[in-house]
């Protein structure tokens, strides 16, 4: 006999948003290009410093120039961070925006069938291997990414429901968790 859980699920555009800005792909890009912002501002402020030590400065001067170019180290890295933070989440709105309105993402019917390890979202069959699976939980909803790209199968489940449908999802978000390659996050905002 087949073990199988099934959720019907109905997803709302900010819900849609919430799964789409929180890809842990996307994330991990965010923080690469952070940390690429910071350490160009920081070499950029150390040669404004070595510069100011081959010119002819007095001690006073020169800690002057010094303490100038550390602060618009600092405050160039704020705005470059600022805008990088405002640009992707415009692009991402825009993005998941664009993805919601196409046939299919709003409703989903979300089906795991245990004993052949494989989850079906709507029509397509996902088989259940070697990819990782990143479960982030937030006040109310469970974010299930299937695999480490950007462009893999991603699922949002409401944690609001009857009683029947809140059995079957703690059933899905149990046999996800155990498997091996599984990853959970709290985040309760």
């Amino acid at each position: 006999m087949q073990k199988t859980t099934t959720v019907d699920i109905n997803i709302q555009e900010n819900d849609f948003i919430e799964l789409i800005s929180n890809v842990p792909a996307l994330r991990l890009k965010q923080y690469k290009s952070a940390l690429i912002i910071i350490i160009i501002n920081t070499i950029l402020c150390f040669l404004l410093i070595q510069y100011g030590k081959s010119l002819n400065f007095t001690t006073a001067e020169y800690n002057t120039a010094t303490f100038s170019a550390i602060v618009l180290h600092v405050i160039l890295t704020i705005i470059f961070l600022t805008l990088l933070r405002k640009k992707t989440k415009k692009m991402i709105r825009e993005i998941a925006k664009e993805r919601f309105k196409e046939p299919g993402r709003s409703n989903v019917t979300f089906n795991i069938d245990i004993d052949l390890n494989v989850i079906k979202i709507n029509k397509r069959n996902i088989k259940l291997g070697n990819d990782a699976i990143v479960i982030i939980s937030t006040s109310k909803n469970y974010l299930i990414y299937l695999g480490n790209k950007v462009d893999d199968d991603k699922v949002l489940i409401p944690k609001i429901g009857d009683s029947n449908y809140i059995k079957d999802v703690n059933a899905i978000i149990d046999y996800l968790s155990k498997l091996k390659n599984t990853k959970i996050i709290e985040k309760n905002k």
